[in-house]
């Protein structure tokens, strides 16, 4: 995961609040964030909603439409992430692959992002890091319980 890649999100909502949250590009013009963080955006005219994507500590700010691509909270199995689909420039693109099988050995983690508490009085991102144990290999009994 890059630092600058990860990106403030700020939400005009109908009652005039501007709650933030964190986002990250996960594939082309793609960036995932929590449902909750965009729930109350306010939509305008072009099926687009009133979201600003801000990138890197120099608050690049992704210039035009923002809409909602997916939302699981609207998906019937009502998990709190949603996929957000705007023009990113070339330099915000994701460059890395998902994680899809586990790893063997320990790897190190960190989240970098915005939140309504932590450092969002100073306009800085909250850093979390940490090891990943490796995964372990779940075995089935051969009887087939648990």
């Amino acid at each position: 995961m890059k630092p600058e890649l990860v990106c403030k999100i700020t939400v005009q909502t109908k009652n005039g609040g501007t709650p933030i949250g964190s986002g990250y590009p996960i594939t082309r013009n793609r960036v995932i964030t929590a449902a909750h963080v965009i729930a109350d955006a306010v939509p305008t005219t072009d099926q687009a909603y009133s979201i600003t994507l801000s990138f890197g500590t120099q608050a690049k700010t992704v210039i035009g439409p923002v809409y909602i691509e997916w939302n699981g909270m609207d998906s019937g199995i009502d998990v709190d992430v949603s996929i957000l689909r705007c023009e990113l420039p070339d330099e915000l693109q994701p460059v890395h692959m998902l994680l899809t099988d586990p790893p063997g050995t320990p790897i190190k983690w960190f989240a970098h992002g915005y939140t309504e508490f932590g450092e969002r009085a100073y306009g800085k991102a909250d850093d979390y890091h940490g090891t990943l144990s490796k995964f372990r290999t779940m075995r089935q009994n051969p009887s087939g319980a648990g």
